[in-house]
Parts: C-alpha cells; sequence; structure tokens
C-alpha cells in the first residue's frame, strides 16, 4: 500500500531541507498551502557531494512515539562521470520535539542509522558517511497532525501485511497465433441497453452484445467479431448490426466499455484492423493468463546454466533441465507444471531451482532475477516499489458521478465486511448504511450514500 501524495509530503522532515539547500545555508520555509488545496514538494530532493549527486525520495514512516522518530528512503547515488545512479535506502533516525500549541513537530538530531546498497555493497559504508555529512546539523518542522496521519498509515500497512496472499494459480492458455483475452468476471449478467434491442455483458470491461436471436457479438479492434457461443469460433462481421457501433460508442464514452481497439503499429502508426482476419478470442470466466507465442515455442539455452526459455513470446516461460518441470512468471508471482498443458501450481520464490539466480546480468531474461529472491536484481525491486509516483489533485477541481447501470447491485466482498456495486465500471464500497467510498482515476471519494455528492 502507497501511501497518499499528502502523507508523504509530510513525512519529508529534515531530508527534504537538507537536500533541498546546501550544507552551509539555511532552507526558506515552505509556503503553506490552503485547506483544500495543497501541492506536494517535488520529489526527488538531491545534492552534491564531491561530484557526485545524492539524491532522496520521499521518506516513509517506521516508527514514532512523540520523542524517538524513524523512517526509511530510497536513494540513489550517481558517481561523478557515471551514466546511471545506484539505488538503494537509507534508515534515519531523530529525535522529535512537539509543540501542541503551534501544533508543529521540530526533528532534530539526525542520524543515518542503516544503509543498503545492493549492487554496491562495497561503496555503502561511504554513501552511509556522505548521507550523513548531508544531513548533519540539520533540523525540520512539519505539521503535528500530519505525522499523526503518518503514523496511523504505517500501522495499517502493518496489519495488512499480515494478510495471506491467495496464491491459486490461475487458467494458462497458450495460444501460438495473436490472440486477445476477454475477461468476463464469473458467469455473464446481462442488461439491456437503453434504445437497442441488444443485450450487454454487464460484468466485463469488453463489450460484449446479444441480439434477440442470440447471436452474439464483441468489439475488438475496429469492429466486431461474432459467434453463436462465447467459446467461439468467433469471425468477423462484415457490416455491424444496426445499433451496434452507436451502441460501442455511447457505452465507451460514458466509461462503461473498453472497446479493445490495440494500439497502433509503432512503425507505420496505423490502428490494428480486422480487415486481415479476427485474431484468437479467449473468453475466460475465472482467472486466467494468456501467453502468446509466434508459432511453436521456440525453447533458447540460457548460458551457464541448465535452464531454457521461449524466446518468440513476450512471456516469461522456462524450463529446468534439472528437474523437466516448466516454469512461468505471470503478476510477480512463479507457477510450475510438468508442460504446457497442466495442471500449474504455485511456487514460493525461494523453492526455485538455483539456476534462476544464476541467468547471467547481459541475457534477454535478466529481468526476471528481480522476483527470484537472494539476487541484487530483486533487492533494487524492493527499493524500486519504495519509490511513490505522486501527482497533485487539488480537491476543489475533481468531482466524481457514480456511473450504475440500472438499480445499484451490492454484494458482499469475501474475508471482509466491505460490500460492493456490482452493475458499476467504477469501484464503489459500501463501508455501511451512511458511508461509502469510490476511486476513480487514482483518487478516492467519500459520501453518505450513492445518491448524495
Amino acid at each position: 500500500m502507497k501511501r497518499s501524495t499528502g502523507t508523504v509530503a509530510a513525512s519529508v522532515f529534515s531530508l527534504a531541507v537538507a537536500l533541498a539547500a546546501p550544507a552551509q545555508q539555511q532552507a526558506a520555509p515552505a509556503p503553506q498551502p490552503s485547506a483544500q488545496d495543497v501541492t506536494p514538494d517535488p520529489w526527488p530532493k538531491t545534492a552534491k557531494l564531491a561530484g557526485a549527486t545524492y539524491s532522496i525520495y520521499a521518506p516513509q514512516l517506521d516508527s514514532w512515539d512523540y520523542y524517538h522518530y524513524a523512517s526509511h528512503a530510497a536513494v540513489s547515488v550517481l558517481p561523478a562521470g557515471a551514466k546511471d545512479p545506484v539505488f538503494g535506502v537509507i534508515w534515519v533516525t531523530a529525535n522529535s520535539l512537539v509543540d501542541r500549541q503551534s501544533k508543529s513537530v521540530e526533528l532534530v538530531g539526525l542520524k543515518v542509522t542503516k544503509v543498503n546498497f545492493p549492487s554496491a555493497a562495497s561503496s555503502a559504508s561511504k554513501y552511509q558517511q556522505d548521507f550523513q555529512t548531508v544531513l548533519a546539523g540539520k533540523t525540520a518542522t512539519l505539521p503535528l497532525a500530519r505525522l499523526e496521519a503518518d503514523l496511523a498509515i504505517s500501522g495499517a500497512e502493518k496489519k495488512a501485511r499480515a494478510v495471506p496472499v491467495k496464491n491459486a494459480p490461475p487458467k494458462f492458455v497458450f495460444a501460438q497465433s495473436p490472440s486477445i483475452l476477454v475477461i468476463i468476471d464469473r458467469n455473464p449478467v446481462w442488461t439491456p441497453v437503453a434504445g437497442t434491442a441488444f443485450q450487454r455483458v454487464l460484468n466485463s470491461r469488453a463489450l460484449i452484445l446479444s441480439d434477440p436471436l442470440g447471436n452474439l457479438y464483441l468489439h475488438v479492434l475496429d469492429g466486431f467479431v461474432q459467434s453463436l457461443s462465447l467459446n467461439g469460433p468467433w469471425t468477423v462481421v462484415a457490416i455491424s448490426p444496426p445499433g451496434a457501433d452507436q451502441a460501442a460508442q455511447s457505452l465507451a464514452k460514458a466509461g462503461l466499455v473498453d472497446l479493445m481497439t490495440g494500439q497502433p503499429d509503432p512503425k507505420t502508426k496505423k490502428q490494428a484492423s480486422l480487415t486481415g482476419g479476427a485474431p484468437g478470442i479467449v473468453v475466460a470466466t475465472a482467472p486466467t493468463e494468456l501467453v502468446v507465442t509466434q508459432g511453436a515455442p521456440d525453447w533458447t539455452p540460457i548460458p551457464g546454466t541448465q535452464l531454457l526459455y521461449v524466446q518468440n513470446t513476450t512471456g516469461n516461460v522456462f524450463k529446468d533441465l534439472y528437474d523437466q518441470m516448466t516454469y512461468v512468471l505471470v503478476t510477480g508471482r512463479w507457477f510450475r507444471s510438468l508442460d504446457l498443458a497442466g495442471p500449474w501450481s504455485y511456487v514460493k520464490g525461494k523453492d526455485l531451482p538455483i539456476d534462476f539466480a544464476m541467468i547471467p546480468d547481459d541475457s534477454p531474461k535478466e529481468n526476471v532475477k528481480a522476483c527470484v529472491p537472494g539476487t541484487a536484481q530483486a533487492a533494487e525491486s524492493v527499493i524500486s516499489n519504495e519509490i511513490p509516483h505522486t501527482a497533485v489533485v487539488y480537491r476543489t477541481k475533481v468531482s466524481f458521478t457514480p456511473k450504475v447501470t440500472g438499480p445499484p447491485e451490492i454484494k458482499p466482498i469475501p474475508d471482509t465486511s466491505l460490500s460492493y456495486v456490482v452493475n458499476s465500471p467504477t469501484p464503489i464500497i459500501e463501508v455501511s448504511p451512511q458511508d461509502w467510498y469510490a476511486c476513480s482515476g487514482g483518487v478516492w471519494f467519500t459520501s453518505s450514500s450513492l445518491a448524495d455528492p
């Protein structure tokens, strides 16, 4: 769980002050934002020392007891003359002086207690000293309310880390020609399309229409394909049925469906089209992963290991010659099977064959080492995830209006006390009959009911 922009900005404390100004100068006090529009400081903060550039990203609070303060932050060091920075993490402690009258907290005695630079372990001690030099003698003042909000979020994160992750294997589909995966959330739920004779599948982001005769139409690329069954076969529709194109544009404009138009060709800039025939269509009503190869899988050895990988796919498919198992990496998780047909089982990263950690750093598949525990890439991946992506949101300039197809259909969210609106393309969550939340464009909104602003 990432902190919101405002809370992260509050945790900047003296690291922001120290890195925003040279060591011999005092940083100018930051302007106070209005209660409605809070603009965070830009990140990262940087400082120069002996020709090297030291950068620090938004710190994350670890603990605070209203006196002892501890946090950590992703950092980078760009040595003089180097092209690429070295990433790491620093841990910082400080003492805090709380002024409840002014509702502020002053942090003093900054100390860099620990660092971690996975790809430059031999320089870690020097980097720790350098960051300490940058922060030496600095103090900072920050709002008490925001620091207390940080503390509450930190506690929530610790609880979240205790929630077990479900790693049930998805269904794997391997296709040897261009194909598209269409996900339906469980069994199809059909709803009328206003002003037409069509019905559409409500619980899918794809536009799947059904006419009174039972013919199915799916919008992909620049038109429709049709079938008598969700399982296919699907063929290109030469002329769209009356009203289908208008319904597609209207529903897409309202944000209710994704027409799956695809991306333009990076070379010709032309939009993908059905003129060359229909792609393979895979309709799934359960968690499914589609792996597309250009023809039959082309297995290639990885030097220095007993691993093979499929080189004619953008996916990550491997074969270990020791155990003869096939391994696939999807959504950061590993699964294995005797062959591509399955059945598949989840594999913890620590239980992978040792050869995965031995993939050469110049291999086309070096990137998977970010998901192999014990590698420098995995450690740096953790650091990368510590760098929040922030954006300025002006509360007075944003709004949210629920889009619900028909009467709201409320269903419980498993393993929680929450419920959600099934027939809305936007996540709308009911905490209680008087407490609703919605997330749109990465921004959270709240209301006392679905009908209220």
